[in-house]
């Protein structure tokens, strides 16, 4: 929302389900932050932040990358849990990878002790060459 209204805009996560010490994260963030209002993207672009569930001085830096991890599963598996108001959710489980993760993707990099920043785009049209669809 806020890149679309032309503001600067970062989404950061923690790399994590269980992990409730977000201290660490929450540094990286602000240090990639006050990085990112020095490099501002376009309109319509944000920085896409992923942090490693590690102490700060376990982190080995904060690297670019493009490349996001694409998870193709050779199957669709869900699992569903209750929150502790009795509402059911449904998670798409991690079964096998059709392909290993790029060296150079934001999963590899964060399993390596990384912290990974790509510029993503809300506009997820795919641009085609075709002006006329004849029938």
């Amino acid at each position: 929302e806020a890149s679309m209204a032309g503001c600067p805009a970062i989404a950061a996560s923690l790399r994590s389900f269980s992990q409730t010490d977000y201290a660490a994260a929450a540094e990286i963030t602000l240090r990639v932050a006050e990085w990112a209002l020095k490099h501002p993207l376009k309109r319509g672009e944000i920085y896409n932040l992923n942090v490693p569930p590690l102490p700060l001085e376990k982190i080995r830096g904060v690297k670019s990358t493009q490349s996001l991890a694409p998870v193709y599963l050779t199957e669709a598996r869900y699992e569903s849990y209750k929150s502790e108001y009795n509402h059911t959710y449904y998670f798409l489980c991690d079964g096998e990878e059709s392909a290993p993760y790029p060296a150079d993707s934001d999963d590899t990099l964060n399993a390596d002790g990384w912290a990974t920043v790509s510029a993503l785009t809300w506009d997820i049209a795919v641009k085609r060459s075709v002006d006329t669809i004849e029938l």
